[in-house]
């Protein structure tokens, strides 16, 4: 029973993910760099590379293929503050235009999706998935 259980979640993480992905390749974009303009559009402090790595959990190779390719289409730009090693990621106006129309819409077809869900199962989902994704992680551990 739990295998047909695992084979459940694993397949609607993978269908949840590939909504993404195809929303990723509908904008033209490789999905480390729909999920870069994602975050600097949730976020409202300056992020650096490292920053996104954290945050996304990607390599930092994956991270500077994304910037390249988005400052590559004027959607951001690189800007160095008081220690010149460090660089912050801003929009340029094409790319907070592009986002406007594009990742906010997906952010708010995200919180529509999470109000038709109760108080209750919303406390459920965000607590279990948690607790799961922290058990996954022990066990992987110790692989």
């Amino acid at each position: 029973m739990e295998e047909k259980r695992t084979y459940e979640l694993n397949h609607e993480l993978k269908r949840n993910g590939c909504l993404y992905r195809l929303l990723a390749a509908r904008y033209d974009l490789p999905e480390c760099a729909f999920w870069i303009l994602y975050v600097l559009r949730s976020n409202y402090a300056l992020l650096t590379q490292r920053d996104l790595c954290d945050y996304l959990k990607q390599p930092k190779q994956s991270i500077n293929t994304g910037l390249k390719k988005l400052i590559d289409k004027n959607y951001i730009e690189l800007s160095t503050a008081d220690d010149k090693r460090i660089k912050y990621i801003e929009f340029t106006e094409a790319g907070r235009k592009f986002a406007e129309e594009t990742i906010d819409k997906v952010i708010e077809a995200e919180k529509k999706a999470v109000t038709g869900l109760s108080e209750d199962e919303k406390e459920i989902l965000f607590s279990v998935f948690h607790k799961y994704t922290d058990l996954l992680e022990e066990r992987f551990e110790l692989i």
